[in-house]
């Protein structure tokens, strides 16, 4: 640990460094990485394949126009939709994280012996890793029927 000790200071040291810094970068780029991840997905996302075929294989200007502009509404949708996930998600997660995080640790840094904190830390993280994928896929059941 690049941070030694057991005492209050060095865990809150820890603790900052942890869901200080790293939290607030993390989830943001978490949740915008797996929107866009997401979004290439769906249909109609090969639609630039579409235009290279057609001026490939002879296909008019008009087709690779609108090809093109409904590649470009993709683009816009793609970004509100990563912007709106950020402003819903990323708030209530952080704090969601911190109040799950930092006890649990704290504990860890206080408690846990060193060769089992990789261990500990892991569960914690499995926990986390199916409350992000709830909370990012909230919802999505009522908009599919």
């Amino acid at each position: 640990s690049s941070i030694p000790g057991t005492g209050i200071a060095a865990i809150a040291k820890r603790l900052f460094c942890d869901q200080g810094l790293f939290a607030p970068l993390f989830l943001p780029t978490f949740i915008s990485c797996l929107t866009v991840l997401e979004h290439v997905s769906l249909p109609g996302v090969g639609m630039m394949d579409d235009a290279n075929n057609n001026n490939n294989n002879g296909g008019d200007n008009t087709t690779t126009a609108t090809t093109t502009l409904q590649h470009n509404n993709h683009n816009n949708d793609l970004y509100s939709h990563v912007m709106t996930r950020l402003r819903n998600d990323v708030p209530e997660a952080l704090v969601v994280g911190w109040s799950m995080w930092i006890p649990s640790m704290g504990f860890m840094f206080a408690v846990v012996p060193g060769k089992f904190q990789v261990l500990f830390s892991n569960c914690i993280g499995f926990v986390w890793n199916a409350y992000l994928s709830w909370r990012t896929h909230e919802g999505e059941e009522e908009e599919d029927r």
